[in-house]
């Protein structure tokens, strides 16, 4: 499994976390990859959504086959986001 972080840098106890939570699904973590993702309130998200998900820098291959996990916090965020909208 893949983990995209847009959050702070994840700690070797919050991966193992996140592998202790997925084991279900029978996939360890092969790869954390960081994005920067601060957003600008004052521009359109479309073209800045796009440009976390290009900064993630997988294929198109890879985003239809490869298991991924956002962070739990961004998650947590977009949840909560649609909630309070």
């Amino acid at each position: 499994m893949i983990i995209l972080n847009f959050t702070y840098p994840l700690i070797p106890e919050q991966i193992a976390q996140i592998e202790a939570l997925t084991a279900d699904a029978g996939q360890g973590v092969t790869r954390t990859i960081e994005i920067q993702s601060q957003l600008d309130n004052e521009k359109a998200f479309a073209p800045l959504v796009a440009a976390l998900a290009d900064a993630c820098g997988l294929t198109p291959v890879e985003w239809q086959t490869t298991p991924q996990s956002n962070d739990a916090a961004n998650t947590w965020w977009t949840t909560h986001r649609k909630e309070t909208a």
